[in-house]
């Protein structure tokens, strides 16, 4: 009896430290969180501020009150378990990285390369909830803001999800107020502003889409679009005529453009068999160009690409064919130089206001050819079987 009795008076003074053990790891718990409180709300405000978001805009996002992030950021509450995980996922981070434990968060070039990545698969059918989440995450960067636009766009069009255009533009527009941050020299206002107009043609507002396309034609770059719209919606056909005469001749005037460079880069590296073929090709579509009994601006070039073909077939052993190309070519600038056209009304398929080409190539066609084998070395004897025509000629 005496033996238990102080078994209890000893094990008295051990409940009572007990005790105070518990007290203490209460109270060292309580640090603790308090410690991951001042770090939570630390780490929400950093992550909202890395991302450009005010504290709207992520009340907006996470679909809760301005005043509930406000009083996360300065300590005051702590997020509900499930608003734990939704903000995690939404600065992509992992929750121990938002209590404080490590910070993972994704670059924003990921999300870029991600929404690129779904217009380059066709990945339209579940993605919208994502480039939503890119939105809101960074609204304040131009490269998610324009590429999200091009998803709701192009997606658009491709599940004919009509509601998903209005959002492409309300996108493309704040593309634009972010065109600072561009990089891309391929993407500038002006393409921006034409491919809304391009979206309210999807959406069936020709009307809107059209007053986009004129205001914005900086040097008639929208003249083809213009004019096809319409002709093909509108059914405006003669007002649709100036617009398609003007792009006709831009385009010729480009595809003669790229044509010679191609030709430059093939004379460059030998391979005569693509310079023959390419002038040989624009010879035959400078025929779809003629009005009968009529001489055009084009023509003038006429007589430099038979004379390539001379120089192709000299260059591949075919001397006889190299000489009827070249005697082509003098027949051609001769057509040329007896009753030189250069006004617009003499191409055909033009319906525009009447003008007048310019060139740089010389002052006669059988000049310009001159000017060829002047400038380009290893075709002496296609040079001196010229310049005996020419001769002849004065003679």
């Amino acid at each position: 009896h005496v033996r238990f009795c102080e078994g209890l008076l000893r094990l008295e003074p051990l409940i009572a430290k007990k005790f105070e053990m518990k007290g203490s790891e209460k109270s060292r718990q309580s640090l603790l969180d308090r410690d991951m409180e001042i770090k939570l709300a630390e780490n929400i405000r950093a992550l909202r501020k890395q991302l450009s978001l005010t504290q709207e805009q992520l009340a907006e996002a996470m679909e809760i009150s301005t005043g509930a992030v406000s009083k996360w950021e300065q300590g005051n509450s702590v997020p509900e378990l499930d608003m734990l995980i939704a903000l995690a996922d939404f600065f992509s981070v992992s929750v121990d990285a938002l209590l404080g434990y490590e910070i993972r968060n994704k670059d924003r070039e990921e999300t870029v390369e991600q929404l690129k990545n779904d217009l380059k698969n066709n990945n339209f059918t579940d993605g919208s909830r994502r480039w939503e989440k890119a939105v809101k995450k960074y609204p304040n960067c131009f490269d998610v803001i324009y590429n999200s636009g091009n998803l709701y766009y192009i997606g658009g069009v491709d599940t004919k999800n009509k509601a998903w255009f209005g959002r492409a533009i309300e996108l493309f527009l704040r593309a634009i107020d972010l065109i600072g941050q561009n990089s891309d020299p391929k993407i500038s206002e002006l393409f921006i502003r034409i491919r809304i107009a391009s979206v309210y043609l999807c959406m069936g507002e020709t009307k809107t889409a059209l007053t986009w396309m004129k205001k914005y034609n900086f040097c008639g770059m929208n003249n083809g679009m213009i004019g096809n719209t319409l002709a093909a919606v509108m059914e405006q056909y003669d007002e649709a005529l100036p617009y398609l005469s003007e792009a006709l001749i831009d385009h010729i005037c480009g595809l003669v453009s790229v044509v010679n460079g191609y030709i430059n880069v093939f004379m460059s590296k030998g391979e005569y068999e693509n310079i023959f073929d390419m002038a040989h090709w624009m010879l035959n579509f400078n025929e779809g160009l003629k009005i009968p009994g009529r001489t055009n601006f084009f023509d003038k070039i006429k007589p430099i690409y038979h004379a390539l073909c001379s120089v192709a077939c000299s260059k591949t052993g075919q001397p006889a064919l190299a000489q009827q190309y070249l005697e082509k070519a003098w027949t051609a600038a001769n057509a040329f130089d007896a009753d030189p056209d250069y006004s617009t009304s003499s191409l055909r398929y033009y319906y525009g206001e009447e003008g007048y080409a310019h060139d740089d190539i010389g002052g006669t066609a059988s000049g310009a050819v001159s000017k060829l084998f002047e400038e380009n070395d290893g075709f002496e004897d296609l040079k001196a079987v010229w310049e005996a025509m020419c001769h002849e000629k004065e003679k």
